[in-house]
């Protein structure tokens, strides 16, 4: 009842369903755990040993993709349909994040009566928590950029008409807007002005709800592309469907899409640099590509 607490009125302060599905996500793991305890048997000893699991958890996960056998998890995307994917570890950041939400839980149990202490504020933070490192803030040169993009035309050039997901395109977008992958994923053909070069991107900051984002001549002719090829492949592109959706028009997960169109493209880039002797492009996430554009 508290956790939910914590989360409604996280959702009374107005912050988007981004914000709402990392909290819920997180609360997904401390009830897995917590939930069929009453708060007063929540104790520093069963906090630090739900934070070991964790850490155990994830090295676990590593060293089987160490050895190229990935553990894999079924997950269901946004719409409900089950589909497979490499389990991924939690990083160290990520565990605190998760305990930091328990520490705010417990906190409000306090507050309300229910516990005499916070477990997770008991003793020196660093006995509570685990230790992270700075992560490297990577951004991508411009003959990189351009390697990741010839890499990803190159996979849909070779991919089925129905699996041409516009891999170029959609990171040319991201590195051209700073969009998140989300607003990305959720960007439907209406939403997309090639006449005025301009997005419109849902924003529940602003008044209207909507902002506008003008787009790189460059970027147009990408999309423009990426528009022509799925009218080629008879992929749905009316006013409703997502541009870039999958072959029935809808929405993709964010998740999968990073999986098959980032990962995948940087994997092609590299061995395709690896054949001229360069260096590989470092590790890219959809931030990266945020951090390209603010470098552009």
């Amino acid at each position: 009842m508290v956790a939910r607490k914590v989360i409604d009125a996280k959702k009374s302060h107005g912050l988007d369903q981004d914000t709402i599905d990392d909290l819920e996500w997180k609360l997904g793991y401390l009830i897995g755990q917590f939930g069929p305890l009453e708060l007063i048997q929540i104790d520093v000893a069963r906090t630090d040993g739900f934070r070991d699991e964790l850490a155990n958890r994830s090295r676990v996960i590593q060293k089987a993709a160490a050895r190229e056998k990935p553990l894999m998890e079924t997950v269901k995307g946004r719409g409900g349909k089950p589909y497979k994917r490499r389990k991924r570890p939690l990083s160290n950041t990520s565990i605190n994040a998760i305990l930091k939400l328990l520490s705010q839980i417990m906190q409000r149990a306090m507050d309300y009566g229910f516990v005499d202490r916070n477990p997770m504020k008991t003793g020196e933070r660093k006995d509570r928590f685990l230790p992270t490192v700075k992560p490297a803030r990577t951004f991508l040169e411009v003959d990189e950029l351009l390697a990741l993009l010839d890499a990803a035309g190159a996979l849909d050039a070779g991919a089925r008409d129905d699996r041409r997901i516009g891999r170029r395109a959609a990171l040319a977008t991201l590195s051209m807007t700073g969009f998140r992958i989300s607003e990305l994923c959720d960007v439907r053909c209406s939403r997309v002005d090639l006449a005025r070069a301009r997005f419109k991107v849902a924003d529940a900051k602003t008044p209207k709800g909507i902002r506008e984002v003008e787009m790189t001549l460059w970027n147009r002719d990408e999309l423009l592309l990426h528009r022509e090829q799925r009218l080629r492949d008879d992929l749905p592109m009316g006013a409703d469907d997502h541009f870039f959706g999958t072959k029935t028009g809808r929405r993709r997960d964010p998740s999968r899409f990073s999986d098959r169109v980032l990962n995948r493209a940087a994997q092609r880039a590299n061995k395709n640099r690896a054949k001229q002797g360069l260096a590989p492009l470092s590790k890219i996430t959809p931030h990266s590509l945020r951090r390209t554009w603010a470098m552009l």
